[in-house]
């Protein structure tokens, strides 16, 4: 029985049929399809598979894109890192990998990546592609990525690339196998928004396409069935975004901060344990809005937020303010959300009717009437459990997410309060300790 580095359990040598599997099976170190001989895993449950030529895998190895540090075999990240990619392609590195033992280097690459050959025949281009260790074709306009000549999307500056010096032309090294004379209407076609690599087109959403939600993958607002959408064009890619949000501007200035301009981030920048939004205060995890001079940043869709809305619970137009609007007459730094008794902290934006005195967190704003808050007695109750049964089970799933999504809310917002609470009694018991 054969033992793999980075597995506890003992390995079995066996040979895959196509008949033994419907599905794909994927090599658990190298992340490739796997067929013909391969080892597995022989405690039962455990669905570890790798390539015999993945088991033989050294523990420590040399790479010609760093020739003069050792790179150690590791079965995962380090414990901490929220974002470890790999130095090769650019993506998230989830298994095994290749790390670098060098101190203070922190080079890392998928095992794939660490494989690659040094030379592949591509489809779309007449002459061999040789593997490049950085970017070979910056742009003239001293632009940090350039453009596949494959798939049209953008190649970030320092991640490989397979590259025809002769004919200026370079891929993703995952493009580099793709696109012959069949599919260059289509590469043509394809469009390229900032902050991913993949080349876009525009398609119109069906509903018989999804049996679920779709959302923004850039505003996370959902995207209308029947409408409009743009879609990655890599396979097993589900990057997707509305046709408006494709149009969105790389820096813009918002009225909440009028002095200062904003970029347009992919993600929350490395090492940020925390990056909450100043408009609502969640978490923003993936696009954003960074101020390019202090700490200040948003969600896309709370950048775009309107100026002034309906609200279902009350009878004039509510405004939207950049800060809290209506203190505690304690002095507390928070007040209750007149939809939903939540608490909105001070310094969050709110929609407000400064004339009545309402206020409502920014998610509140098209909430619930009176009639509707109260429950509007058991027989609505009991109308609308019949109302939903009636619907299709995508739909009821749909619902049942929505109330879910909102118990966790509200559950975020009580933890929330309690540590607050919590940290004012320490503050308190502390300032008691000083007078003594």
């Amino acid at each position: 029985m054969k033992k793999f580095h980075g597995h506890n359990h003992g390995l079995k040598l066996s040979v895959l049929l196509e008949e033994d599997s419907s599905e794909q099976i994927w090599c658990s170190v190298c992340e490739l399809e796997v067929s013909g001989e391969a080892y597995s895993c022989v405690k039962r449950d455990c669905d570890f598979i790798l390539h015999k030529s993945c088991s033989e895998l050294p523990k420590k190895f040399r790479h010609k894109s760093d020739p003069e540090h050792t790179f150690s075999l590791i079965s995962e990240p380090p414990e901490f890192r929220t974002y470890y990619n790999c130095n090769a392609c650019g993506d998230h590195i989830q298994a095994f990998a290749f790390q670098c033992d060098a101190a203070g280097c922190d080079r890392r690459m998928h095992v794939k990546c660490a494989l690659l050959p040094e030379s592949v025949e591509c489809k779309a281009h007449n002459h061999t592609l040789h593997l490049y260790y950085s970017d070979s074709k910056p742009n003239s306009d001293g632009c940090s990525f350039f453009l596949c000549d494959v798939c049209q999307g953008g190649v970030t500056e320092g991640y490989w690339t397979y590259y025809c010096k002769d004919c200026d032309f370079g891929t993703h090294l995952e493009c580099a196998d793709g696109g012959g004379e069949e599919d260059e209407d289509d590469l043509l076609a394809a469009e390229k928004f900032h902050g991913h690599n993949h080349g876009l087109k525009l398609t119109v959403l069906l509903e018989e396409d999804s049996g679920e939600q779709i959302f923004c993958s850039v505003c996370e607002l959902e995207v209308e069935l029947s409408g409009e959408a743009y879609s990655c064009g890599k396979r097993d890619c589900e990057f997707i975004l509305h046709k408006s949000c494709f149009e969105l501007p790389k820096t813009f200035q918002h009225k909440s901060d009028p002095e200062h301009t904003y970029s347009l981030i992919s993600e929350p920048p490395q090492h940020s344990l925390y990056y909450n939004c100043n408009a609502c205060g969640d978490l923003i995890r993936a696009f954003g809005f960074q101020c390019d001079e202090c700490e200040r940043r948003m969600h896309v869709k709370c950048a775009f937020l309107p100026e002034s809305v309906e609200c279902k619970a009350h009878s004039h137009n509510l405004d939207l303010y950049y800060s809290t609007s209506k203190v505690h007459p304690d002095g507390y730094s928070f007040f209750s959300c007149d939809v939903c008794d939540g608490g909105v902290t001070q310094g969050y934006w709110t929609y407000y009717c400064k004339e009545c005195d309402f206020g409502t967190h920014l998610e509140c704003a098209n909430g619930r009437g009176e009639e509707e808050e109260n429950g509007g007695g058991e027989d609505e109750d009991e109308d609308e459990d019949e109302d939903e049964d009636d619907l299709p089970p995508e739909l009821q799933l749909a619902r049942a997410r929505i109330r879910m999504e909102q118990q966790r809310i509200n559950l975020e917002f009580q933890m929330r309060m309690s540590r607050q609470n919590a940290e004012f009694m320490n503050s308190l018991a502390n300032s008691w300790k000083g007078l003594f």
